[in-house]
């Protein structure tokens, strides 16, 4: 699984490079959230029953994992837009700051009705947060997911459930 991580990953990597030379590389991003997605839930299926304090080990260890990381990459691009943008677009980039630090960016594009591939990517430095964000609200749902399903004694009850919200999602 960690090497179609890897692949996902240099997709998208090579996608934003040279777009023209691997034009559907951004579903690198798709198969990453598929693979994110199933590492998460088998994490928490792995228990028969998930208590409250399994549920704050699952948050710590996802806290633990990014938010130093995405904090100090944070402060980098403040920093950078600070150093090298003028005053327009540190105003325009602070709301992008706020909502990214929130975990929230595709929200935002989302409330701003933004169309992501006809961005202006110059002066974004926080654009592709968004991924981050999706990441961040999954991990939010899939505790409450895996206790709704763990709480259906039957095996078929569980596929259904499993299956009506795959179809709703």
């Amino acid at each position: 699984i960690e090497g179609l991580r890897g692949i996902a990953i240099v997709s998208v990597l090579i996608f934003h490079i040279r777009q023209d030379m691997f034009i559907n590389g951004f579903l690198g991003v798709d198969v990453f959230f598929v693979l994110s997605g199933f590492l998460i839930s088998s994490i928490l299926s792995r228990h028969q029953k998930l208590s409250f304090e399994q549920i704050i080990d699952f948050y710590g260890r996802r806290f633990k994992r990014i938010v130093p990381l995405y904090s100090t990459v944070l402060l980098c691009c403040l920093l950078s837009c600070l150093l090298l943008f003028s005053s327009l677009d540190i105003e325009k980039s602070q709301s992008s700051f706020v909502w990214s630090l929130l975990f929230a960016r595709n929200i935002q594009q989302i409330r701003d009705s933004r169309d992501y591939w006809k961005q202006d990517n110059s002066r974004s430095l926080l654009l592709h947060t968004w991924s981050l964000g999706v990441e961040i609200q999954y991990y939010l749902i899939a505790p409450s997911i895996s206790l709704l399903i763990l709480h259906i004694k039957s095996q078929s009850g569980r596929l259904s459930s499993i299956t009506g919200l795959t179809a709703g999602s």
